[in-house]
């Protein structure tokens, strides 16, 4: 049966390593996932359109208008994607973007209503790890520098926009904490949730 199941989490809570491991499993039990990455539907819609964006980061920087309507439209696409896969869509995204203009929110409203999740699950992590991965991430991306304070202060948003999110939608809620070393049984608690509203 189809569902599309939202899954985020801050930079450095380790999303990807968790869904790697998930997707992993789903196939060793015969589960049909397709993992989305919102971000890169949206830097796929820019070039196709010929809005030039060097890479994720500076989308990031670009008027708010601008982020909607390309969050609009990964949306239909992504909602297009889903509705072609015979199985579970797995989006991977962030539930607030930090932009010059403040924090904008990973899931407005339109993009919950074209998305219609059966599931929002958010991926955290302690916040000393998520600095440490920050840290560390900060050679390879252009990020700003992380603080202590902003990472807490994101780990708390995040939660009540999750739960904004949900009852926005219906969609059930579930926070998932990834510790240090722990990635595969993160996956497995997101998996058994997966299954339980899957059709």
């Amino acid at each position: 049966m189809k569902s599309l199941v939202i899954v985020v989490g801050l930079p450095g809570v380790g999303k990807s390593t968790v869904l790697g491991e998930l997707e992993k499993e789903a196939s060793k039990q015969g589960l049909k996932i397709q993992i989305v990455n919102y971000g890169t539907v949206m830097m796929s819609l820019a070039e196709e359109s010929g809005r030039q964006v060097a890479h994720r980061d500076e989308m990031r920087k670009r008027s708010t208008s601008f982020q909607r309507e390309l969050q609009a439209e990964a949306a239909r696409r992504i909602a297009s994607m889903a509705e072609a896969f015979d199985g579970v869509t797995l989006v991977d995204t962030h539930m607030i973007v930090k932009a010059g203009s403040g924090y904008l929110p990973g899931l407005p409203s339109h993009v919950l209503t074209l998305l219609k999740p059966s599931l929002i699950a958010l991926i955290e992590a302690p916040s000393d790890s998520i600095l440490a991965r920050r840290l560390k991430d900060a050679e390879i991306r252009e990020r700003e520098t992380p603080v202590a304070e902003e990472v807490e202060f994101e780990i708390q948003l995040s939660r009540v926009m999750a739960a904004a999110c949900s009852a926005l939608t219906g969609a059930p809620m579930m926070v998932v904490e990834n510790l240090e070393g722990k990635a595969g049984e993160a996956a497995g608690r997101l998996l058994e949730a997966i299954k339980g509203v899957k059709g």
